[in-house]
């Protein structure tokens, strides 16, 4: 993980565990990035392993970014383990 405490910094905000992501200057720009539906948001902010960071190099950049959950495709959840379980993607059981 990256020290990225000098050129940007993190908040928290209702919809993630992670956002917005504040350059310490002035803002040049406002950016929503979105990740793939299998990364966090904490991944595309580097606070993670498994992401490359690049929301966080673009708030270091002065942009201000705002990383949305999205719902996984993975299907651990869907279901009752004491009635039944079904390979219904998350995304599926929310529609």
């Amino acid at each position: 993980m990256r020290d990225t405490r000098t050129l940007a910094s993190a908040a928290t905000c209702q919809f993630s565990s992670v956002g917005p992501l504040e350059p310490k200057g002035q803002v040049s720009s406002r950016i929503v990035a979105l990740p793939d539906a299998d990364q966090t948001p904490e991944m595309l902010a580097g606070l993670m392993p498994g992401g490359d960071a690049w929301a966080m190099r673009l708030a270091e950049s002065s942009c201000a970014v705002i990383i949305p959950a999205l719902i996984d495709r993975r299907c651990n959840w869907s279901g009752n383990p004491q009635i039944t379980m079904t390979d219904q993607p998350h995304r599926e059981w929310v529609w």
